[in-house]
């Protein structure tokens, strides 16, 4: 962690992403005391899990996907419906987890960074199932290993990248697709310059110029909701310039605009019959037990 702050520019704030284990909690609190620190949703989930008891699975099920929408829940008040909801059905056990649980640290409507929409540490996850086959290697072959794929993948994707011909990324212009499917029937009408108000169910009010709309969801994602989508159709605003710079191709190109050089090999002639020592590997005798390799 503190080799990690020095890297960084100064004034940068972070968010974590992490599981609630002791080390990491005090550690990103005393090392970046002004990063918003975000607790895996999916760890959480499989914590609740365990106040179950012995519940049917069809009700721990329910529970699961209930606590779910209490995480995505965009507003304050949308939120405390559902936990209100989750407390009652689930029992003691399960309102006594949920009532230690800091609801900065998890839920949408209290969380005080961006996430851009990510809840769990799953890319870390990805990663480790990424290099599965090469994490029984010694740890100098396990590092080129690695170093072999990243510097692979990262020539791959600029490469595919540059073949992009719009502002945002394909992903995200695909979902500019989507957002006018959903909001083809709405109604809409114009308040200012700015403000709109959007006619379905419930209505909301969208205000351009501040990029936020009632519903939360443009705030949390930093990507215009189906409200604000519609919002700026009407008033002929250009989609593009109101989605934050990192959805953008220029962005993904920066963050790949660097390649990882390759690293020949440095022999070094040792004669035959030579008299140096040579320094053999120590013995080592691993336990016959089952390895974890991916959550």
């Amino acid at each position: 962690m503190e080799q990690l702050k020095d890297f960084l520019e100064d004034g940068r704030v972070l968010v974590f992403v992490s599981d609630r284990h002791d080390g990491l909690l005090q550690a990103v609190k005393q090392i970046f005391p002004s990063s918003p620190h975000s607790h895996c949703l999916v760890h959480l989930k499989e914590n609740l899990k365990k106040r179950f008891g012995g519940l049917d699975n069809s009700k721990k099920k329910y529970l699961v996907n209930l606590f779910n929408l209490c995480a995505y829940a965009p507003i304050v008040r949308e939120f405390e419906k559902l936990l209100n909801k989750l407390k009652k059905e689930g029992g003691v056990k399960v309102a006594a987890f949920l009532d230690t649980l800091d609801n900065q640290h998890w839920c949408h409507a209290y969380f005080p960074g961006k996430r851009y929409g990510e809840l769990s540490s799953n890319l870390v996850e990805c990663f480790n199932n990424w290099i599965k086959k090469e994490r029984s290697l010694p740890i100098t072959l396990l590092f080129d290993k690695i170093r072999l794929k990243i510097m692979e993948q990262m020539s791959a994707r600029r490469s595919a990248s540059m073949k992009w011909k719009g502002v945002i990324c394909p992903i995200m212009e695909k979902k500019f697709k989507g957002l006018f499917n959903v909001s083809k029937t709405w109604a809409i009408s114009r308040s200012s310059d700015d403000l709109y108000e959007v006619r379905c169910n419930p209505s909301v009010s969208v205000n351009i110029s501040s990029r936020s709309c009632s519903c939360g969801e443009w705030q949390i994602n930093s990507f215009p909701c189906a409200h604000a989508f519609c919002a700026l159709k009407r008033g002929g605003k250009n989609l593009n310039d109101y989605v934050d710079h990192y959805y953008s191709v220029d962005a993904f190109h920066n963050t790949y605009s660097k390649s990882i050089n390759p690293v020949p090999t440095i022999w070094k002639d040792v004669s035959v019959g030579s008299d140096a020592n040579v320094l053999l590997p120590p013995l080592c005798n691993k336990r016959l037990m089952s390895t974890q390799h991916c959550r």
